[in-house]
């Protein structure tokens, strides 16, 4: 066989294959449709609904495998072994039946929270107990829990400074909390005076995550003086609380090119 003519058998095979492929992912078939029982389910298998009001509406969803031919309504339970949140107390409940529309998929449960009874977070397991329930996400965990969102103006004043580790004692000290240069920001103004000296300490709040509020400082070099040398203190993980106006930081203290003076130690700031 001839360079050439071995060429050409090479673009035909190429060919002959491309038009294959195009056969297998014939994008022209039409969908398959979901034939089987419409049967219902939680859209979630868990789920945390946030108190910021007195009382705080929160829904949990359920869905059907296709839409309604007309208006059905399901039943479901409260799984009182499992769960920790109690109703009329915790949160109240209308009914323990859930309506799905006519051409719908999706039905909601309203719940109505008690945010006053939710500063321990609650748990409450709904089941399906409708005839008609999937095999699947038949139960739902939901967390209860207050929510009180971060402000930063609360964040400025006078605070109570209780570190230990520095101070050898738990008493308090004040400090002033001033607004930062953007809205997740405070400084603490001249922390650790000793002798008249103290820095600037600026402290990153961070509210992205409503189940999590973190925060956290960067290397701050020459907190104190040291016999060994000027002291830096950091702090990359911590917590604050909106509702309590606390601030809860893990501190690493070094000294640069001598090393760090061990583990994290708490220090926790409480506004007066």
């Amino acid at each position: 066989m001839s360079i050439k003519t071995k060429n050409l058998f090479i673009v035909l095979v190429a060919a002959v294959s491309l038009l294959s492929a195009c056969e297998v992912f014939d994008t022209t078939e039409d969908p398959k449709i979901y034939e089987g029982p419409n049967q219902v389910k939680f859209t979630q298998e868990s789920v945390i609904l946030f108190a910021e009001q007195d009382t705080e509406v929160g829904i949990v969803e359920v869905s059907s495998l296709k839409p309604q031919s007309s208006n059905k309504t399901y039943t479901f339970q409260i799984d009182t072994d499992k769960s920790t949140a109690v109703r009329d107390t915790d949160f109240t409940l209308a009914s323990e039946t859930v309506t799905i529309a006519k051409d719908s998929v999706i039905g909601k449960i309203e719940l109505t929270l008690n945010k006053a009874s939710l500063a321990t977070p609650k748990t409450l397991y709904l089941k399906i107990t409708d005839a008609d329930s999937a095999v699947f996400n038949n139960e739902i965990e939901i967390t209860l829990r207050q929510f009180t969102p971060y402000n930063q103006a609360d964040f400025v004043g006078n605070f109570d400074l209780v570190y230990p580790w520095f101070y050898a004692d738990s008493n308090p000290r004040t400090v002033e909390l001033v607004a930062g240069g953007t809205e997740n920001e405070v400084i603490i103004k001249e922390i650790f005076p000793v002798e008249g000296n103290g820095v600037d300490v600026v402290v990153t709040l961070d509210d992205s995550d409503r189940t999590n509020f973190t925060a956290s400082f960067e290397e701050t070099p020459g907190a104190w003086t040291h016999s060994a040398g000027a002291v830096s203190i950091t702090a990359d993980e911590g917590s604050f609380s909106a509702a309590d106006l606390t601030i809860t930081l893990q501190v690493f203290h070094s000294i640069p090119g001598v090393g760090n003076f061990g583990a994290a130690t708490t220090m926790t700031l409480t506004k007066q």
